[in-house]
Parts: structure tokens; C-alpha cells; sequence
């Protein structure tokens, strides 16, 4: 279940604290945060190594594309994305980013 399918903590609400919300890129459609982070931002991940197979005028692609710009408009002041440098499968295999 996503962390944002569960009820809010009443007692984080008013103590103050912060809260974070883990949802997919579908879920966030039409919603708006204050801040959002977009991790694993690495190719084969987004757009997905299948899409980036069908190639450059694919459907698939450009639904990837439309998705990430969706998630990156979720965003009303802050928007940070991440990436590995080197990303390791569960084969062993690696490769590196330049």
C-alpha cells in the first residue's frame, strides 16, 4: 500500500511535525505540494527501458515523457530530482553515467 493510502498520524498534526506523502506519478494527478522529490531519475527507470525500446516517436515514449512532466508540476515551489551515477543490477551487471 502506498504510504498515502493511510490515515494521517492526528499526533504529528499537532505537534508541528512535517509530513512526507509517497505516491505514484498517478496518484499525484491533480495535486499540488509544496515540495516534491522525483528519485531514480536514471534512463531505463524513467523513461522506462521498455519505452526508450520502442523508440524516439513511440506511444510509450512519449507517455514516460507525459508522466515525468505531470510529476514535475506536482511541484508548487520545490522540485528536486535525483539520479545514481552507477546503477547495479541484481545480475551483477552495472553501468556508469557520465
Amino acid at each position: 500500500a502506498l504510504i498515502s493510502e493511510l490515515e494521517p498520524d492526528k499526533e504529528s498534526e499537532s505537534d508541528g511535525r512535517l509530513t512526507a506523502n509517497l505516491m505514484t506519478i498517478h496518484a499525484s494527478k491533480g495535486l499540488e505540494f509544496d515540495a516534491v522529490f522525483l528519485v531514480g531519475n536514471e534512463d531505463g527507470t524513467i523513461p522506462t527501458q521498455k519505452a526508450i525500446g520502442q523508440g524516439e516517436d513511440s506511444v510509450e515514449l512519449a507517455e514516460e515523457r507525459r508522466l515525468c512532466y505531470v510529476a514535475m508540476t506536482r511541484a508548487r515551489t520545490h522540485l528536486v530530482m535525483t539520479w545514481r551515477r552507477e546503477v547495479s543490477y541484481f545480475a551483477g551487471q552495472s553501468f556508469k553515467y557520465r
